[in-house]
């Protein structure tokens, strides 16, 4: 799986329909995406959800169980981070 881009893409897809049902807003969203596409798995990032006041910390890389399945995971915090440079 980590080699299937096809997969990965529609693991993605499935992350940007859950992030928007989590309130993050269609433009920010789409600019998320992007910017995940375009990283090497695996690495770590975070969203601020505006909506619930929460930053959302995303994890992308191979399954704890199978180096063969892609692995999202998204955690909330009830905090603002510093922004990375």
């Amino acid at each position: 799986m980590m080699n299937n881009q096809e997969g990965i893409r529609a693991a993605c897809l499935s992350e940007y329909v859950l992030l928007g049902a989590l309130g993050i807003p269609d433009h920010t969203d789409k600019m998320f995406m992007k910017y995940v596409l375009s990283h090497r798995i695996p690495f770590t990032t975070a969203i601020w959800d505006e909506w619930a006041n929460r930053n959302l910390v995303v994890y992308h890389g191979p399954s704890p169980v199978s180096d063969a399945a892609f692995y999202i995971r998204i955690t909330a915090y009830d905090k603002r981070f510093p922004n990375s440079r």
